[in-house]
């Protein structure tokens, strides 16, 4: 028991010893990336390593960070990867060594998502799904508004699966996802196209068939 108070008191004194963590912000790919640091009444800051999203080392020796009265920065440009970057170092803050972090994400727009962009995504499959209903509810005879809806339905699911592109932009696998459903749907939307155009092309030779009285055959 004994031990175990002991252990959680010197968790509470090395957290005590480090700087909150924060975040820097995002930005965008291959970018660079101004690290800030302010540390007051500190004669130095200094960056000890910087980890990857994939928790690989892209800083792994200590260097010294430019200041300017309490501020601090360093430019980084090994921006490459997609993802939350954490960058770890120390100064002395009011004479004390103090240890800080804090983390930045990139992305490939330099945005952050928010709830806001996912619901634009949830609106954007509800029309999809609202105009291919619409689509099937309309005979053969109407085949004209049968496509547009259909037509509709894709356009829908084409803007659905580009805002989920951009959702999808922190991470890089979900990145292409994005970019194949991308593909497949401006596919479909090709497909309709030439079906509409065969359609209606034969459409108006039965029309004009029936007017004239020209006896073909497209049976």
């Amino acid at each position: 028991m004994k031990c175990n108070i002991l252990i959680v008191l010197m968790l509470f004194l090395s957290i005590g010893n480090v700087m909150a963590l924060d975040t820097l912000g995002t930005f965008q790919v291959d970018n660079t990336v101004n690290l800030i640091q302010g540390c007051d009444n500190s004669t130095y800051s200094n960056i000890t390593r910087i980890l990857y999203p994939d928790s690989t080392f892209a800083l792994n020796t200590e260097v010294a960070m430019d200041g300017s009265g309490d501020n601090y920065n360093y430019t980084f440009s090994n921006t490459d990867m997609i993802g939350d970057y954490l960058v770890f170092g120390h100064c002395d803050e009011d004479g004390i060594d103090t240890d800080w972090v804090y983390d930045f994400a990139i992305t490939h727009t330099g945005d952050k998502v928010s709830l806001s962009n996912s619901i634009i995504v949830i609106v954007f499959l509800l029309l999809a799904g609202l105009f291919l209903v619409l689509s099937f509810s309309f005979s053969k005879e109407h085949w004209l508004l049968k496509t547009f809806f259909n037509f509709c339905a894709v356009g829908m699911g084409i803007l659905a699966i580009n805002s989920a592109k951009i959702i999808a932009s922190e991470s890089a696998n979900l990145g292409k996802m994005g970019t194949v459903g991308l593909t497949v749907m401006v596919i479909a939307f090709a497909l309709f196209f030439v079906y509409m155009f065969v359609y209606a092309f034969i459409e108006t030779i039965n029309a004009m068939k029936e007017k004239r009285g020209v006896r073909w055959n497209f049976d």
